[in-house]
This record gives C-alpha cells, sequence and structure tokens, in this order.
C-alpha cells in the first residue's frame, strides 16, 4: 500500500483538490452546459440571420438594377420594332410603287403560251374596253408568275403585265371590275393589281373586315 504522505508529497494540487470540500459544487450543472450551447447556437443563429439579411438585401439592390435594365432593353425593343415596321412600309412603298403599271391576270389557259400573249392581250383588252376600239394598248412585257407549271388539272399560274401607262392599267382594271365576270373565250378571267407580299399579306388580314363592310354597302 502506497503512503498517502508520500504521495501527496507528490502531488500537493491532487490531494488539495481531493481535500476541498466545495470542488463537486463548483462543476457546472447540465442546465448550465445546455443555456451556454443555447447560447452558442443563438449566437451562430443571429450571425447567419444577419448574414442573409445582408444578401436579401444585395439581392433586392442587384433585382432592382435588373428591372432597370430589362425596362430599358424593352423600350430599345419597343422602338427598334417600331423603326423596323416603319422601314417595312416604306420599302412596300417603293415596291408597290415600282408595280404600279403591273397588272395580274388570272384565269388564262396554260395553252395560251408567251408567243401568243402579244396577240391574246391586245383582243382581251379590246373585249374589255369596247369592240369598236381598235387602237392597242402599249405593254412592255408579260410572264407567267415564277412557279412550276402546274398539272393540267390545276389552276393556271398568273400572267403578270407590265403596262406603258399607268393610265391604261386603271382602264382595264375599272372595265374589268364593272364587267364582273369577264369572259373571254370560254374562260372566266380576274383582273388585279400586281402588290407585294407583305401589302397583300397584311390586305389578308383585314379581309374579314373589308367583307362586312361590303355586306353592309359601305364599301
Amino acid at each position: 500500500m502506497k503512503n498517502p504522505c508520500k504521495y501527496r508529497h507528490k502531488n500537493p494540487n491532487l490531494v488539495k483538490t481531493y481535500q476541498s470540500p466545495n470542488f463537486l459544487q463548483n462543476l457546472p450543472s447540465k442546465q448550465d452546459i445546455v443555456r451556454s450551447c443555447i447560447r452558442e447556437e443563438l449566437e451562430e443563429l443571429k450571425q447567419d440571420i444577419h448574414m442573409l439579411g445582408f444578401k436579401f438585401e444585395t439581392l433586392e439592390s442587384n433585382q432592382d438594377i435588373i428591372k432597370e435594365d430589362v425596362n430599358q432593353l424593352t423600350e430599345q425593343l419597343t422602338s427598334q420594332q417600331e423603326t423596323i415596321l416603319s422601314f417595312q412600309d416604306k420599302l412596300d412603298d417603293l415596291e408597290n410603287q415600282s408595280r404600279c403599271k403591273n397588272m395580274l391576270i388570272r384565269g388564262v389557259p396554260e395553252s395560251v403560251l408567251p408567243r401568243d400573249f402579244p396577240v391574246y392581250l391586245q383582243d382581251l383588252f379590246h373585249h374589255l374596253k369596247d369592240h369598236s376600239y381598235t387602237d392597242d394598248i402599249p405593254w412592255i412585257r408579260a410572264h407567267r408568275t415564277l412557279r412550276p407549271k402546274p398539272p393540267y388539272s390545276a389552276p393556271p399560274r398568273d400572267i403578270v403585265i407590265h403596262l406603258k401607262k399607268f393610265q391604261e392599267k386603271e382602264m382595264i382594271l375599272n372595265q374589268a371590275c364593272k364587267n364582273k365576270p369577264v369572259r373571254f373565250r370560254g374562260n372566266v378571267l380576274q383582273f388585279f393589281q400586281d402588290l407585294s407580299t407583305h401589302t397583300l399579306q397584311r390586305r389578308k388580314e383585314f379581309l374579314p373586315l373589308t367583307t362586312l363592310l361590303r355586306n353592309k354597302r359601305i364599301l
């Protein structure tokens, strides 16, 4: 058995602690430990919440900047679209002006070949104006629309004719409108202005409205 005195001599602090009656009382209780842990967790939560608040403010600030950029881009896009539409209208106007002496004739059978156009077209124009009218209507060129020749059972391609005078074209269109339907050599023919594709598309969009106005005899 070891000598306690000898042991106390070698470890005076341990002997002193062992002899202290308040040692156990000075130990932290479970509640103190839990409270300390909770305090630490709360401090960490406070720091996290503070960091989240800072990030949220940063996100709100960035969102405001993004909204301003989007609004500016939207305004620029709208302005560009209006400019493009304006340019498109001007291009359509220029294209339609270049076609102001053109006219489309629909319903001429494919058996009428390009070499037959000079005689066929003059006879057709005389038929529209008056049989007693003998002067030829001058025109510069005429051709079928640029697409493959259709089969026999399909409708024939339109004839595009470029007249020398704008007034002659308007006269022919007016006469064709008055004498609907135009019958010539056993075929029903239709006459149209030669307009740009974009103009025809826009007219097609307004077709229900114009049809209603015609039915109401407003147009």
